[in-house]
């Protein structure tokens, strides 16, 4: 079986950027992208188009955006996404905040992030391969 030289084409969502920088994943991440878009089709059955704004970062995009060294988005397990409307984006959160027990072994962050009153996006992060810990579950609140 050859290997692929490229990201498979399903997954190139998920590296979507708007910075003018070089932010091809690695293979050794692709397994988790993968995994995370298997996660984000679910989502997607479930209340419809979503559309995501930051998946895989590379190191260079990361510090472009202010992101953390050990987010998650540099490993390819974390992916921020937006559905319809900021309302949905909300109600949404709060569905999978309601019943924890949908998330074990699937999600292992999830978090709100509001500007002033408005939700802008919801942080969906995988846990490594084989391991399903407690999801933090979470608003982040940004004063207008």
């Amino acid at each position: 079986m050859l290997e692929a030289k490229e990201l498979p084409p399903e997954l190139s969502y998920l590296t979507v950027t708007d910075q003018p920088l070089p932010n091809d994943p690695p293979r050794s991440v692709w397994s988790n992208l993968r995994r995370l878009h298997a996660v984000l089709s679910v989502f997607s059955r479930t209340v419809g188009p979503i559309h995501v704004s930051s998946g895989y970062r590379s190191a260079e995009v990361n510090e472009a955006v202010g992101g953390v060294p050990t987010s998650l988005h540099r490993k390819g397990r974390a992916a921020d996404i937006q559905l319809a409307t900021p309302e949905k984006t909300r109600e949404f959160f709060l569905a999978l905040a309601s019943d924890p027990s949908v998330l074990p072994g699937t999600i292992s962050e999830l978090i709100l992030y509001v500007y002033g009153d408005t939700p802008s996006h919801l942080h969906v992060g995988i846990p490594e391969q084989g391991l399903a810990p407690q999801p933090v579950i979470r608003t982040k609140r940004f004063t207008a």
